[in-house]
């Protein structure tokens, strides 16, 4: 019988001796760091921001400063600004123009297809945070506000964005040089950082009321830019 015993103790012990490199592998296995998604960043409600945006005032003809909106996207998703598709980590610029070809009303990159080293010494901005709900209200704003005249232009639909996304809220007076004045009041300074250029005009549009509509030539040109 003992020696049944110490046969079967010593099978017992080869066996155990034989799974302790399984069982280390395994453990090691489990030990690995798995990769995790950076968290979403969050202002001071705890609302998740998806976008960075910036109000810019252009001063490239001074008898009629050109006002206008340039977002880029903080998050890995592509974001829907209005009928424009914004991919991630990418920008876009809005504008309300009066027809360039397309019939007047918000384009997407105009001013980014514009933009050069001149723009730089001649533009104030102001910068806020974009949450998820409030981008569902810019395009509600921008689908509303899809034309331009006199007596509503470039400012009235730039501030009509702007306003649904921070307290810095500014009034719409007509006058482009007076919302200037309140963008200085709350602490406007010249742009100090590079508008990514859009080069290829077939990524320049018009909003519609169906979607988007490459701009015309004619569009793509201006003696002054923004």
């Amino acid at each position: 019988m003992k020696t049944i015993k110490r046969i079967t103790a010593l099978i017992l012990a080869v066996v155990m001796t034989a799974m302790i490199p399984v069982i280390g592998f395994a453990k090691d296995s489990s030990a690995e760091p798995v990769e995790s998604k950076p968290a979403a960043q969050t202002d001071l409600l705890g609302r998740e921001i998806v976008a960075d945006l910036y109000l810019l005032v252009s001063n490239a003809n001074p008898r009629m400063p050109h006002i206008w909106l340039y977002m880029v996207n903080r998050t890995n998703k592509t974001l829907l600004v209005g009928h424009y598709k914004l991919p991630a980590g990418e920008s876009v610029s809005m504008g309300c123009w009066r027809d360039r070809g397309n019939g007047p009303g918000i384009h997407y990159n105009l001013e980014r297809y514009f933009v050069k080293p001149a723009t730089y010494t001649r533009t104030m901005y102001l910068k806020t945070t974009v949450t998820a709900s409030e981008l569902k209200s810019v395009t509600r704003v921008i689908n509303s506000h899809n034309y331009w005249n006199y007596a509503f232009n470039c400012a009235w639909f730039a501030l009509s964005v702007w306003n649904v996304c921070t307290w810095k809220i500014i009034p719409y007076v007509i006058e482009p040089h007076v919302e200037w004045m309140f963008m200085l009041l709350y602490g406007a300074k010249k742009i100090d950082f590079r508008i990514e250029k859009q080069n290829n005009p077939r990524k320049v549009y018009k909003h519609t009321d169906s979607g988007l509509q490459v701009c015309y030539s004619g569009a793509l040109w201006t003696k002054t830019g923004v």
